[in-house]
């Protein structure tokens, strides 16, 4: 009787395993695909310079951080002119006193939303003559 009840032991202790093992796979799984793209848009229409953060969830749109940058000549590291968190909506703006030619774009940061990621994202580049 004793062989019969280490069966069952052994034989629930083996399902357990089995199923967590499983349960871990489909986390790794879940948080893979929990990684959801961003678009970030500039336009250099007033007010300069402004744009908007658009996703497929409400979470990656709202109070992202956007910065501004501007290229340097030379290929030298650009010159970030300001930052925004974005909207509810997604928009930021970043207002530039003396705005020169150059071109200019955006980023905004990757995110931790709700047990899923926000990916970052760069805008085109504008340039303003």
């Amino acid at each position: 009787m004793r062989t019969g009840l280490g069966m069952v032991v052994v034989g629930v202790v083996c399902v357990a395993a089995l199923a967590g093992s499983a349960a871990g796979s489909d986390g790794r799984a879940h948080a893979k695909a929990g990684k959801t793209p961003t678009n970030v848009s500039i336009s250099s229409k007033f007010p300069a310079f402004h744009g908007r953060v658009s996703s497929n969830r409400a979470r990656c749109k709202r109070g992202r951080t956007v910065k501004l940058f501007r290229k340097t000549s030379g290929g030298g590291n650009p010159k970030r002119l300001g930052r925004d968190r974005s909207m509810g909506s997604g928009r930021w703006t970043v207002k530039v006193r003396n705005v020169k030619s150059g071109a200019y774009y955006a980023k905004a940061k990757p995110k931790r939303a709700a047990g899923s990621l926000c990916k970052a994202d760069r805008s085109r580049v504008i340039v303003v003559d």
